[in-house]
């Protein structure tokens, strides 16, 4: 047969998902599925049944029922039953684990995707992707419906999101403390006092603190006569040293 007459399935034309409550379009059928629970959420919301986490995606639900809970999707009780090589991280599953290893672990030489305006380096796209918004651009892509201030992150928004309606999904699971927070990051930080850990140093004296705004409140306060650059590399490699320890391995972004 000549290569004239060779037929191939057709692809679908880029962008032919079509929502029908607003008329944006996608590329996949999934994100298509994933943007029409924007309009009716209460019907797609997966709640928690031992805390007040909600999420829309069944991935994240997933993880929040391992990571915090122990727990599968059935409410059956899981261990952590992998454990890192190179440090004391221990969790549930194996992706887990591959995730830290290579977020935490792998050295700066080898980290693939650099930012070309810092020292910045991470071996994910979609971080460098986030860390050139946050701090070189300064796009705030994401804004609240009910107030219309702007954030730079999905993570943001949603903390913001929560403080319209009080919600404070994330609790310390410390021994006598119950302290709940609307932010992953500050039950991380507050975590991080329980086991009196102080990744943030002051360049100029001995103060140190489990808070990068801290820190930076401090220096202003007490060293604004002398300003050399803040090495936030440095900072950053000890702040993510002081969170191998946690269960929840989500990168932070400075």
């Amino acid at each position: 047969m000549s290569k004239s007459k060779l037929s191939y399935p057709q692809r679908p034309p880029q962008d032919s998902f079509v929502c029908k409550h607003c008329s944006k379009r996608f590329r996949t059928k999934g994100g298509l599925y994933n943007h029409v629970k924007s309009h009716d959420p209460e019907q797609y919301l997966m709640k928690c049944p031992d805390c007040q986490f909600t999420s829309l995606q069944k991935s994240n639900f997933t993880k929040h029922l391992a990571v915090v809970h122990k727990k599968n999707l059935e409410g059956k009780q899981i261990e952590d039953n992998f454990f890192c090589t190179f440090c004391n991280f221990k969790c549930t599953t194996e992706l887990q684990l591959k995730s830290h290893t290579m977020r935490k672990h792998t050295s700066s030489a080898k980290k693939e995707f650099r930012c070309q305006q810092c020292l910045y380096a991470t071996v994910e796209k979609a971080a460098l992707l986030k860390h050139i918004r946050i701090k070189h651009t300064m796009d705030r892509p994401y804004v609240c419906e009910v107030c219309t201030l702007s954030f730079s992150t999905t993570s943001a928004i949603a903390r913001h999101r929560r403080s319209h309606n009080q919600e404070k999904p994330y609790i310390c699971t410390h021994p006598k403390c119950s302290k709940m927070y609307a932010d992953k990051k500050r039950l991380k930080e507050h975590l991080m006092a329980h086991k009196n850990q102080k990744p943030f140093q002051c360049s100029f004296c001995k103060y140190s603190t489990n808070r990068n705004d801290n820190l930076r409140t401090h220096i202003r306060r007490n060293h604004t006569d002398s300003k050399p650059p803040l090495d936030l590399n440095s900072v950053y490699s000890r702040y993510q040293e002081s969170l191998t320890n946690t269960t929840d391995d989500t990168e932070v972004s400075f």
